[in-house]
């Protein structure tokens, strides 16, 4: 009795039909160049599968009709195998031309007829097109070495075996990723005459390849920058309340000095006619003069303030002290409030501080 760890055909045919789910499936989006790699891999595995199988009819001795019996069923399973890389919906289309098809060969024959055989033409075209637009990868800190290995396998097959077309190619594609500061570097240090090939070593020598961190510094200065930025923004956002309180409280000053002008006019004509010698009936007639003459000018002027001012809202009402006189604000230095009504919104110009005015700043004047 033979002993030999090469599986009995039987089983190797169990294992070679659950054990081939491709990765990759021909569809109607492959193209001629994914289809010749499908094939190739698809190829390398049924060889390989080949050969255990011809190795185990050989060791476990079988022959005659029970190995063409296997020998069929091996072949049936190639096909099942090859019809399994096929996408659903691309085999549907072609499913009548598909069962037709007895083993792996023509199978390649088939999806070669359908989809197209690449050839040494088409390979150089697509070569070509990779080689104009291929990068170091520099996030990855490739190694210019390894960036040239990959161009020069473009430039073979772009070149199809022309030594001064590869060689071209090779020059175009590698200098064509060279940065302005690594031509200058290259030709500071007498290098940049040199082949690709010599360059690549070179570069990667001097760990060209790798990436630059660069830091970015903020300088004091614009750090100071910002924040007076940021200081005037804020003073321009209140900059509304700011002029409706400063009109507010000017025009209401303006007014109140006016109305006490009046006031001491009047009182100073009636104090000067009570000491008038002069008759009774005369100086009841010309203290009525004096005062409707004080009544009718502040009366016009009130009206001509309120005709002239262009905001309608009302003046708000000031405080003021027993003697008539308007409260100065402790807190603000502003006049009409006293320190426990005082909002301090005002700010200051001399500092920049929102709660008092210049003229009580505590701050060196500017």
């Amino acid at each position: 009795m033979v002993t030999t760890t090469v599986r009995h055909p039987i089983e190797l045919l169990e294992a070679f039909e659950h054990n081939t789910e491709p990765s990759t499936r021909i569809s109607k989006e492959t193209n001629k160049r994914q289809l010749k790699n499908i094939i190739a891999t698809l190829k390398r595995q049924i060889d390989r599968m080949q050969l255990i199988f011809q190795t185990s009819l050989k060791i476990h001795d079988i022959k005659n009709d029970e190995r063409t019996t296997l020998e069929n069923e091996f072949r049936a399973t190639r096909r099942q195998i090859c019809l399994s890389h096929l996408d659903p919906a691309f085999r549907a289309r072609y499913d009548d031309e598909f069962e037709d098809i007895k083993g792996s060969s023509d199978f390649y024959v088939l999806v070669n007829q359908i989809i197209g055989e690449t050839n040494p033409e088409d390979e150089a075209r697509d070569a070509r097109s990779k080689l104009k637009d291929i990068c170091r990868r520099d996030e990855e800190e490739e190694t210019f070495t390894r960036f040239y290995t990959r161009l020069e396998k473009l430039a073979t097959t772009a070149s199809k075996g022309d030594d001064s077309l590869k060689k071209h190619f090779l020059d175009e594609a590698f200098h064509s990723n060279m940065t302005p500061d690594l031509r200058r570097y290259l030709l500071d240090q007498g290098k940049s005459k040199q082949s690709p090939k010599a360059i690549a070593e070179y570069l990667d020598t001097m760990k060209k390849h790798k990436r630059t961190v660069m830091i970015k510094a903020v300088a004091a200065e614009d750090t100071l920058l910002r924040e007076q930025v940021a200081a005037l923004t804020d003073q321009f956002s209140n900059l509304p309340e700011m002029i409706k309180e400063s009109l507010g409280v000017s025009l209401q000053s303006l007014m109140d000095r006016k109305f006490d002008s009046f006031r001491n006019e009047i009182f100073n004509v009636n104090k000067v006619q009570a000491t008038t010698q002069i008759p009774k009936k005369q100086n009841e007639t010309q203290q009525s003069y004096e005062q409707k003459s004080a009544i009718d000018a502040t009366t016009r002027f009130t009206r001509h303030q309120q005709s002239n001012h262009n905001d309608q809202r009302p003046v708000k009402q000031m405080e003021r002290h027993p003697d008539g006189t308007p409260i100065t604000c402790r807190g603000c230095g502003l006049r009409g409030h006293s320190q426990q009504n005082c909002r301090g919104r005002v700010i200051c110009r001399n500092c920049g501080q929102r709660g008092h005015i210049q003229d009580i700043c505590r701050m060196p004047k500017n």
